[in-house]
């Protein structure tokens, strides 16, 4: 074979060789996605309340206005646990669109 030959043939057997390693890796691809379907699932299900209750603020408001009225807690274990909701709330929001 002459050498325009032995190159054909290994641009060939190079191609056949990437082929299979594409075949291969977008096998592990739709298995890792198959894998993640459940928790991405989950965070998308908790990012649509998320996006619902910041649409709709007046519905929370009355629900945690009816939480205090019936709480049998203190005042000041609610003003805290009150802060802690509202920095959590403002640490999500902004990875909200």
């Amino acid at each position: 074979m002459n050498r325009f030959q032995d190159q054909l043939l290994r641009i060939a057997l190079r191609k056949e060789r990437l082929i299979a390693r594409a075949a291969s890796e977008r096998a592990a691809i739709g298995a890792n996605i198959l894998r993640l379907q459940g928790p991405i699932g989950v965070v998308d299900r908790g990012l649509n309340i998320a996006l619902f209750f910041r649409g709709h603020s007046l519905l929370v408001a009355t629900a945690v206005a009816a939480a205090l009225a019936f709480s049998r807690r203190s005042l000041s274990s609610l003003a805290g646990g009150a802060l802690a909701t509202w920095r959590i709330l403002r640490l999500v929001s902004r990875w909200l669109p």
